[in-house]
């Protein structure tokens, strides 16, 4: 969870506040896609191959 902590505090995903707690938190990316898709080819991350929606 640390992990996401550190995105939280870079700004570049932000937790939603919703009324359901059973699912737990929830999180929005803040980035474009072009610049997720460049952190992912920089670290050799197949990232399309997860996203179902990305255009």
């Amino acid at each position: 969870m640390s992990q996401i902590s550190s995105l939280v505090t870079l700004q570049l995903v932000s937790q939603l506040h919703t009324k359901d707690l059973l699912d737990g938190p929830k999180y929005k990316c803040l980035m474009t896609l072009d610049a997720v898709r460049q952190v992912a080819r920089t670290v050799g991350f197949d990232l399309v191959q997860y996203l179902y929606d990305f255009n």
